[in-house]
């Protein structure tokens, strides 16, 4: 059947355009994982030198949230930090390596490259956390459960490295500001709430949460175009390749003319 502009597919090609072409990762994206990289050592380091204890900024934010605590805001705080967890986080990976393969066929492979990616940059997390054992604050002041050491944030930076990862997975599909805007700002939104929520429910220190943050930049920055190029020739929509039955692009130049 020709192209029909009363279509779903006409519809998407009018909101989001055709993906397009992967390009070669920018200098400041480097820039980017070298001053995250240089930040969290500094973050680390400092908290390492001082056997884990709070600084000023931490307890201050601690308290304040302890005192604006109200059972509705609680639990609102409780569903999004359940999303940072656990299978939604995977689930949105494997959409994030999916939509990035631009494959028909072969859009499982990167469904499987994202899983592997974040269960990597979950293992980099915990094998810091580990080494630095910071403890958590009083447990006494949780409003929900927790477990392992806390810095950097277990939550904030499995948020993150979707958020980052679902956001570039996103933007070459959508050519228009109004569709590109959401792409960024949604993800960026949901990782953000995540990492709040944790210090909201007392589990983490601020500065916690911002390691998370630091740690996710920088792993997303330095690694991703290296996933990039697997998932690419996985996938076999390597630049200039012939489209075929199995590399055609998903779901393929939706705003051409019609037919």
């Amino acid at each position: 059947m020709g192209a029909d502009r009363g279509s779903w597919r006409s519809w998407l090609a009018r909101a989001l355009g055709p993906p397009s072409a992967p390009a070669r990762p920018p200098r400041r994206r480097l820039v980017s994982a070298a001053a995250a990289a240089v930040l969290l050592a500094a973050l680390v380091t400092t908290v390492a030198l001082r056997h884990g204890t709070p600084f000023a900024v931490d307890t201050s934010l601690h308290r304040w949230f302890l005192a604006r605590r109200s059972p509705g805001l609680t639990s609102a705080a409780r569903a999004v930090t359940f999303t940072g967890t656990g299978t939604p986080p995977y689930v949105l990976a494997a959409l994030a390596g999916a939509l990035a393969s631009r494959s028909r066929v072969l859009w499982w492979r990167g469904a499987l490259l994202g899983v592997l990616g974040l269960a990597l940059g979950e293992a980099a997390r915990v094998t810091l956390a580990t080494a630095l054992a910071r403890p958590r604050p009083p447990r006494a002041d949780w409003a929900t459960a927790a477990g392992g050491s806390a810095m950097p944030s277990g939550h904030t930076t499995t948020s993150a490295l979707v958020a980052i990862a679902l956001a570039a997975a996103l933007y070459p599909w959508c050519r228009r500001w109004w569709t590109r805007l959401p792409a960024c700002v949604l993800p960026a939104l949901w990782a953000v709430g995540v990492g709040f929520s944790r210090v909201y429910l007392g589990v983490h220190w601020p500065t916690d949460v911002i390691a998370g943050w630091f740690l996710a930049t920088a792993l997303t920055c330095a690694l991703m175009p290296r996933l990039n190029t697997v998932l690419r020739r996985w996938s076999g929509t390597v630049p200039d390749a012939p489209a075929d039955e199995d590399t055609a692009p998903l779901p393929g130049r939706l705003d051409g003319p019609a037919a």
